[in-house]
C-alpha cells in the first residue's frame, strides 16, 4: 500500500475512477464542485444576512430597507 492510498483510507482517487469506471468519474467530479459551489452560495447568504441583521437603522434607510424587512430577511433560513 502506497502513501496515496494510505491516505484516503486504502482507496485513491486512482482506484476509486478504476473501481467507477472513466464514464463515471468526470460525472462525480461534476458532482463534488457543483456541491462545493452550493455549499459556498449558502455560506455567502448566511454571512450577507447575518450583515443585514446588524446594520443599524441609519444604514437601513440609506439602502432603502426598513428594520422590519431586514429582521424578515435574516430570519430566513440560509437556502431560501
Amino acid at each position: 500500500m502506497n502513501t496515496l492510498t494510505r491516505d484516503f483510507g486504502g482507496f485513491a482517487p486512482q482506484a476509486l475512477q478504476e473501481a467507477l469506471g472513466s464514464a463515471y468519474y468526470p460525472r462525480l467530479r461534476a458532482l463534488a464542485i457543483r456541491l462545493q459551489q452550493q455549499l459556498l452560495s449558502y455560506y455567502q447568504v448566511a454571512v450577507q444576512r447575518r450583515a443585514l441583521a446588524e446594520l443599524s437603522d441609519e444604514q437601513l434607510a440609506d439602502v432603502g430597507i426598513t428594520r422590519s424587512q431586514a429582521r424578515e430577511e435574516s430570519a430566513k433560513p440560509f437556502w431560501r
